[in-house]
């Protein structure tokens, strides 16, 4: 008999899980966290309570007595990095690739639990690096769930991974490799890039939960997802894009279209499996079968570990014969040429000293150079003009800052306020950071704007060359004063 596995998407506020064998599912089931409101005490139950709630809620529609679980998550808990390095070997990879992540994400590497993977980039001499991680207490939090369900997750990866892995066990759809993915539920909406079949960008689009479906508004921000990324990721050619979702949406499809000029097909979930009636269910399906779904990347989430690479050379000992009347010889005619030289010019070293005494004493030295060997007169000398050189540098600098910070207000968007801007001095050189918020009513302008402000203060520091670095740090939606802005974090650091 085939193994049973069980697998469950946990989403913005909704839960698919199926009971799946090999590649099919068995059973099936997908709630809302609504779906509790019939209880009466749901209004005094904490959020972790709710999500055990409905977890042993779902589990129980699908008659799953399974111990272990293989969990997707919603990809915006994920931080998805890609760059590119020079072309090497798995084990020098390796090595190297610490330094290299941390100059690419807001955290430290030690903050996450993480994988990457790979391709080789054969024309341009490259490799392609993938990093996926999470932040460790969001990781804690889910397996503390599952664990007062006395469930264990022996995975948890993102959702777009177990979705595109389904998606690649449709015939059509098999040989994907340079593609993007949309997948839409009634809650939720996820944007996720592909090159090389490895995920390099990956945006989360808010789904207003209220009032009808805004299909201009929602195509907007795909297309300007797409925007973007053909600026960040010019080198990265994206050929398709497959739309997943639970019904049929030709309105969005027909609008797409016209938007991207790009080949785009819709696949509904019933067609990955006709067991399965939503996205959060192929979800489901996709982690529960990882081993058997036909996907090259299935990550496998660890901490850091501390690794060592030690070179040891060995080199075996060359006997050699000595001749030692030759180098008697040799030795013994140098030695004569020696008393030579000495006596040839002995006397002019004589005369050239006295020379130098009669210079030195003509010279009108400071005060602090007198009695000193000429020896340490060149070393005190070093030593200030050091002094100068340090001091020349800071100058520019300070010149460097001054002026970047004077002329940000020249790079604010509409709609951007800052509130904060800090310098730090730390050992591997400067770090600033600007925060504040977006008011513009519409959470998709705010971001846009919010973008438009990374990208223009980008361009203003190569201008001035101070940092190496600019990253958004975080943005969320909050309120300010009674009215809903979106705030935000960026982070710059000189490198």
């Amino acid at each position: 008999m085939a193994r049973k596995n069980l697998g469950i998407y946990l989403g913005v506020n909704s839960i698919g899980a199926v009971l799946a064998e090999a590649k099919r599912a068995l059973a099936a089931a997908k709630f809302d966290l609504s779906s509790l409101e019939e209880d009466a005490q749901v209004e005094t139950l904490s959020e972790d309570v709710k999500w055990e709630a409905l977890i042993n809620k779902t589990l129980r529609q699908i008659h799953s007595d399974e111990k272990d679980v293989s969990v997707a998550l919603g990809d915006r808990d994920f931080i998805f990095r890609s760059f590119e390095m020079p072309m090497m070997n798995k084990n020098e990879l390796s090595a190297s690739l610490m330094y290299e992540i941390e100059k690419h994400i807001p955290f430290k590497v030690t903050e996450l639990i993480w994988d990457y993977s790979y391709a080789r980039l054969a024309k341009e001499k490259k490799l392609m690096v993938c990093f996926i991680g999470i932040k460790q207490e969001n990781y804690r939090k889910v397996q503390t769930i599952f664990s007062h369900l006395d469930l264990t997750p022996t995975i948890i990866e993102p959702a777009c991974i177990a979705l595109v892995r389904t998606l690649k066990s449709v015939k059509k759809y098999s040989g994907l490799k340079n593609f993007a993915v949309l997948d839409l539920t009634r809650h939720e909406s996820y944007l996720t890039f592909f090159y090389n079949e490895l995920p390099v960008f990956n945006r989360y689009l808010a789904v207003e939960q209220e009032g009808e479906f805004d299909t201009g508004k929602y195509t907007e921000s795909v297309r300007l997802s797409f925007q973007y990324f053909l600026r960040e990721f010019r080198a990265y050619s994206i050929n398709k894009l497959v739309v997943v979702t639970d019904t049929p949406r030709e309105d969005i499809i027909a609008a797409l279209k016209e938007d991207l000029q790009l080949d785009i097909s819709a696949v509904l979930a019933t067609e990955i499996d006709d067991r399965v009636n939503e996205v959060e269910g192929a979800k489901a399906l996709g982690t529960a079968g990882r081993e058997t779904f036909p996907y090259k990347f299935s990550p496998e989430l660890q901490e850091t570990k501390e690794e060592e690479v030690k070179i040891q050379q060995s080199m075996e000992p060359t006997r050699v014969g000595i001749n030692y009347l030759a180098i008697g010889i040799v030795l013994g005619v140098g030695i004569l040429a020696s008393v030579l030289v000495a006596v040839l010019f002995s006397n002019v070293i004589f005369d050239q000293k006295l020379k130098l005494n009669k210079m030195e004493a003509a010279l009108n030295l400071p005060e602090e150079f007198r009695g000193l060997s000429w020896e340490d007169r060149a070393q005190r000398l070093q030593s200030r003009r050091n002094e100068v050189t340090v001091l020349r540098r800071l100058q520019d600098k300070f010149k460097r800052t001054s002026s970047f910070f004077n002329n940000l207000p020249d790079v604010l968007p509409d709609g951007i306020w800052l509130n904060e801007i800090r310098l730090t001095k730390r050992e591997n050189g400067y770090q600033g950071s600007v925060s504040g918020f977006s008011f513009l009513g519409d959470s998709l302008k705010e971001r846009v704007s919010i973008d438009e402000f990374v990208r223009e203060l980008r361009e203003h520091n190569s201008r001035f060359g101070l940092f190496g670095s600019v990253e958004m740090v975080s943005s969320t939606r909050n309120a300010q004063n009674e009215y809903e802005v979106t705030s935000f974090e960026i982070r710059m650091e000189e490198k």
